[in-house]
């Protein structure tokens, strides 16, 4: 719930190393999000981010109806 209240308002981009999406998310994708989207790197299992992987980690894998990435999570009302 502390992340969650240290973070209210934050949008984070998150997307991992599939091949065939990779290259594209990073030469065009990542260039047009704006700069207060944060962006969560998937390198395998290994999270690679400036926020509790820890909370990034249960958020992602708690996301039952979307299994494929990328994915854009808000924190919006805790």
């Amino acid at each position: 719930m502390k992340f969650l209240n240290e973070n209210e308002g934050k949008n984070f981009f998150c997307y991992n190393n599939r091949k065939k999406s990779k290259d594209y998310i990073e030469k065009s994708i990542l260039l047009s999000l704006n700069k207060d989207v944060e962006i969560v790197y998937l390198k395998g299992r290994n999270i690679e981010s400036k926020y509790n992987k820890e909370f990034i980690s249960e958020a992602l894998y708690g996301l039952k109806q979307y299994s494929k990435f990328p994915h854009l999570m808000k924190i919006r009302n805790g």
